[in-house]
């Protein structure tokens, strides 16, 4: 009855109640082997191994026929990392068991844990010969023809095994990462998905689910999965490099640095660490000290491949792209370099043979990053829904403005929006204007638009919640497709413009004028004017395959998706000329920089724009490089030089390639 009673309370996790009921039963029955093996089972749930070595070893001796309970035994010994003990027993019951497909199976385990592959093959293949609905014959397999290289074969094992078992938490783990190392990114979240459901408590599927996350565009997500991940285990060295590394390309200095300086309390010399410092103090244009900090990275980690990609970007910096490209190249075949670490390879190492004039080879890693971040993508960019979305936009926006009350909005100088399409020179602009003295720079900011969707939901009921993981699902027309506020009533449009200029005020540290570069605020144009009819409206512009190939080459998160095709890539630039020529129709305020003239004629454009704003000139303005504000957007490396001309017409040197933009209008900017 105990034993019974004990067996049930373990199928319902309740360890330490079976355990009582367990050794109830032994003092009346001292010498059952089924209690024996369960008391074994237990000390395994408790990571006792030894005690389940032990335990299953007394069961065996009972009752030396029993497969189950050789199971136990050479599991034990295995976790033990006793592997010739292991071997021993192994051997030892396939001679009481000659042919049983368990046996045979832990003896390919032990053969794989001894690194003979061939030897562990040549078992589980027998396994399967005699039973091959063997669910654990089958993930074992996998393992070793992964060892291999041997990954179709592999696959085909994987999918084998879970399709017999399909809560085997290894087996579903394993396919994730498979399909991660696809580039499968979104197939391996619904597998990581159903991995937590199974286990948990898992450190490593959380890590495995940023990487997914990050290939989605969802940065945000791809935290909140790395800082669960740690909070399962603190001291987890991979996801607190790839946390710090996240933050700090996303712009977040502050709680990287904090990170940072918490881990060199306890490993001051750990390459990973100063690896990621490296990169910071290059993001933040501080070179020479980033240069200084790896050169502190001992010689004998230098070979690193987190290490070996900082040294290839601190070189590109310092201007030796070769030196750069050929460290990627080599960094690129080896095995500890993820899906979302290749993508981001491919896009640096097009950079680098750019900068040598390797055209080809740039744009063939290019268009390799770009296919990779097509299949990861979670939102793909549908060419038919955008132009519906277009005309909404457009159709609503135009609406309000013929009906606009002149007495509506906030009235208040101090925003400076600088819009446009991306890598058309907003950058550059806002650099420029930032050298001003009474200009703060708040960079791309997400606040109007964020202020739009709440007066669809005023009470924040819909918000994400931080450090919760989900699933989100994108749709072209649904919450993550542009919006119009939920009415234009004077109220509405006041709110708005006054919650917005509170917001950046917070963050402009006492001055009075702040840019925001958001380039995808061009679609809120009429109703940011509506809103802030004190506000100045900058639009920048750029020879449209100029700009496409700019976008093209750029490694971007979410919001992009069009941006990994070229086709797509022309397909949304029409829109956007649509768009804002419907905002020129009718007659919005704005000024109209081309960046053909920003880089040629520098300081008749700067006037120009300096005038447009109400702000004096100042010469700084004209030495924007020198300004040390830190720029986390994808011009980071550009706006710390002088003005130069190198961009214009750069589609020119990529001409064989890019078919589909080749017939985009540039009859409005400066040829």
């Amino acid at each position: 009855m105990n034993l019974n009673l004990a067996a049930r309370e373990f199928n319902s996790g309740n360890y330490r109640k079976a355990e009582q009921l367990c050794l109830q039963h032994l003092t009346s029955e001292p010498s059952d082997p089924e209690a024996m093996n369960l008391m074994a089972a237990l000390a395994g749930q408790a990571r006792r191994h030894d005690l389940a070595a032990e335990w299953s070893r007394k069961a065996i001796e009972i009752r030396p026929r029993d497969p189950y309970y050789h199971r136990n035994h050479i599991t034990a010994l295995l976790s033990m990392d006793r592997v010739d003990y292991a071997t021993q027993a192994v051997e030892a019951a396939l001679r009481m068991l000659p042919g049983n497909p368990d046996m045979l199976t832990l003896r390919g385990v032990v053969r794989a844990r001894q690194n003979d592959l061939p030897g562990a093959v040549k078992s589980l293949e027998a396994a399967l010969e005699i039973n091959p609905n063997l669910a654990l014959a089958h993930y074992n397999l996998s393992e070793v023809l992964r060892r291999q290289g041997e990954s179709e074969k592999s696959l085909e094992h994987l999918k084998k095994s879970l399709e017999l078992d399909p809560n085997n938490p290894d087996a579903v783990n394993n396919m994730a990462g498979a399909l991660l190392d696809a580039g499968e990114f979104i197939e391996s979240l619904r597998y990581l998905q159903r991995y937590l459901q199974i286990a948990p408590r898992s450190a490593q599927a959380y890590c495995n689910l940023s990487v997914a996350m990050s290939a989605a565009g969802d940065v945000r997500q791809s935290l909140v999965c790395l800082r669960n991940a740690l909070k399962i285990d603190p001291s987890l060295k991979d996801p607190r490099f790839k946390m710090i590394n996240l933050l700090t390309s996303s712009g977040d200095f502050d709680e990287a640095e904090k990170m940072l300086d918490e881990w060199e309390t306890t490993e001051p010399g750990d390459a990973r660490l100063l690896s990621v410092r490296t990169r910071m103090q290059e993001r933040r244009g501080q070179l020479a000290e980033a240069r200084a900090t790896f050169e502190r990275i001992k010689p004998e980690d230098r070979q690193l491949s987190p290490v070996r990609v900082t040294e290839a970007m601190l070189l590109d910096v310092e201007g030796k792209p070769a030196e750069a490209a050929a460290i990627l190249e080599d960094v690129m075949g080896s095995s500890d370099s993820d899906a979302m670490d290749t993508v981001g390879m491919r896009f640096s190492l097009g950079k680098f043979y750019d900068s040598t004039g390797e055209y080809e080879k740039a744009f063939e890693n290019y268009n390799d990053a770009n296919q990779k971040r097509r299949k990861g993508f979670g939102t793909p960019f549908d060419a038919e829904k955008s132009v519906l979305n277009r005309d909404f936009v457009i159709k609503s926006l135009s609406d309000a403005w013929q009906a606009r009350s002149g007495n509506a909005g906030y009235d208040s100088s101090v925003p400076i929006f600088i819009i446009g399409m991306p890598r058309s020179g907003t950058s550059l602009t806002e650099q420029i204007l930032g050298a001003h003295s009474q200009v703060y720079a708040a960079g791309e900011l997400q606040i109007f638009s964020q202020l739009v969707r709440k007066t669809h939901d005023p009470e924040g009921k819909n918000e994400p919640q931080d450090g919760r993981f989900e699933i989100i699902e994108n749709s072209v027309d649904g919450a993550q497709s542009p919006v119009v506020p939920a009415n234009f009533e004077p109220a509405t449009l006041e709110t708005l413009g006054k919650s917005y200029v509170e917001k950046v005020l917070e963050l402009a540290g006492g001055l009075q004028r702040v840019t925001d570069k958001m380039p995808y605020n061009y679609l809120f144009a009429p109703l940011i004017q509506m809103a802030l009819p004190g506000a100045k409206i900058i639009h920048t512009r750029r020879h449209p395959i100029d700009t496409c190939v700019s976008c093209y080459f750029q490694n971007f998160t979410g919001g992009s998706e069009y941006a990994f095709d070229l086709e797509h890539l022309a397909v949304y630039y029409k829109n956007y000329q649509v768009v804002m020529q419907a905002w020129r129709d009718l007659g919005l305020q704005m000024l109209e920089i081309n960046y053909e003239d920003l880089v040629t004629n520098t300081e008749q454009t700067v006037r120009g724009m300096l005038d447009y704003c109400g702000l004096e000139f100042e010469p700084a303005c004209l030495d924007s490089h020198k300004n040390k504000r830190t720029v986390v957007t994808a011009s980071y490396q550009q706006v710390r030089q002088p003005i130069y001309q190198d961009s214009v017409a750069r589609w020119k040197r990529y001409e064989p390639w890019i078919a589909p933009l080749l017939e985009l209008d540039a009859s409005e900017v400066a040829q």
